[in-house]
């Protein structure tokens, strides 16, 4: 993390003088330019907050951009969607390794929160929709159900 967070402030650093101050940049770009910002001055100044961070990045990841995007940054920056190309091929890979990580954790921390609930409906003898769509696919997978319907 601390590499891509040093990728995005390297990269976006001259952004906001090629683009007079945000002025010309198109919207797409706001966050990644204001995160890499922020990622500068957070290590600048020692207090870095990873987690919030680490929101950002997968944010700025996952969105779309086209060479269009570059068009108030290409004629100052020569490379500049290039540059921009590596740097988000390496923040998508981070931003789909963070998200697994992220529910493998949240399938820990929650499962005995899941377990209890499992418990409490089957002492009620109620069921919620997940379940009706699991003993449906379970009924549809006897063959003879699977004809009669």
């Amino acid at each position: 993390m601390d590499s891509l967070l040093s990728s995005i402030a390297e990269v976006t650093r001259g952004w906001k003088t090629a683009s007079s101050g945000y002025q010309y940049l198109k919207s797409t770009l706001f966050a990644a330019a204001e995160l890499g910002e922020r990622a500068a001055i957070m290590r600048a100044a020692g207090s870095i907050d990873y987690d919030t961070l680490e929101a950002e990045l997968c944010f700025v990841g996952r969105r779309r951009y086209e060479s269009g995007d570059f068009t108030a940054l290409a004629y100052r920056i020569a490379d500049c969607f290039q540059q921009w190309q590596i740097f988000i091929t390496e923040a998508a890979d981070y931003s789909w390794r963070a998200d697994a990580e992220f529910a493998a954790d949240l399938r820990d921390e929650f499962w005995e929160m899941v377990t209890e609930y499992e418990a409490a409906k089957q002492a009620a003898g109620v069921v919620d929709f997940q379940d009706l769509l699991l003993k449906t696919r379970d009924l549809l997978l006897n063959p003879d159900a699977r004809t009669w319907f």
